[in-house]
């Protein structure tokens, strides 16, 4: 069973606000005060020693995988792009809002894919302000725009009864052979119901710029 994220945290003795090096320093330094090897003559220490390190691994990374999607989904929020005209490629946009409580979402937020389904990103019921992040790859020899319909609603039922919240056009990709590009894109919602998403190239580290209908 995974380990909690809060208590991940607090293994590794960091606030949700450290930065993935922060995490890197943190897992560095447990792991000299319990590697295994330190405790030759002791079994009994060596076997804790064992299981410290495997839970300081598994709490590494839930943390990593939780501040590689909260980072950019907090410069998401903090930088609308409401500003920008609407046909611009930029590195951000958003769309209109999802339906919540003020707490939670009333329903799915997810994506149209083959076969009429509904592929879930943020479940009905997560928290507000949320995040999730999905990679994507290219389907076609050097492909220059992946387009993808944003749609709300039940992710158990099919995705044309979803409502839907617009294309994304994600332009420019980097010139790659089929399934070589590994784009990672970031959504997220604020406490409102904006929905806002933003893309990075995982290889060079660098935005991909995007664009809706």
């Amino acid at each position: 069973m995974p380990i909690p994220l809060d208590d991940a945290f607090h293994l590794l003795d960091l606030e949700r606000e450290a930065s993935l090096s922060d995490a890197k320093k943190a897992r560095r330094e447990l792991a000299m005060v319990w590697h295994p090897d330190r405790f030759p003559e002791n079994q009994e220490l060596q076997s804790r020693a064992v299981e410290k390190i495997k839970r300081i691994n598994e709490a590494y990374e839930q943390v990593t995988d939780y501040l590689r999607v909260s980072a950019p989904s907090q410069q998401l929020m903090a930088k609308p792009a409401a500003t920008e005209a609407p046909e611009a490629a930029r590195k951000t946009v958003t769309l209109c809002c999802v339906p919540t409580d003020e707490t939670r979402l009333s329903c799915s937020l997810g994506l149209e894919v083959g076969g009429d389904r509904f592929a879930e990103i943020l479940t009905t019921g997560s928290t507000v302000p949320c995040a999730a992040a999905k990679t994507f790859t290219n389907a076609r020899d050097f492909q220059e725009a992946l387009t993808i319909r944003v749609i709300c609603g039940d992710g158990a039922l099919p995705a044309s009864s979803a409502d839907g919240l617009g294309r994304v056009t994600f332009v420019d990709l980097p010139p790659r052979p089929r399934g070589f590009l590994r784009m990672q894109v970031v959504f997220a919602i604020d406490d409102k119901g904006t929905v806002a998403i933003g893309a990075t190239d995982l290889d060079s580290g660098e935005p991909v710029l995007v664009s809706t209908d």
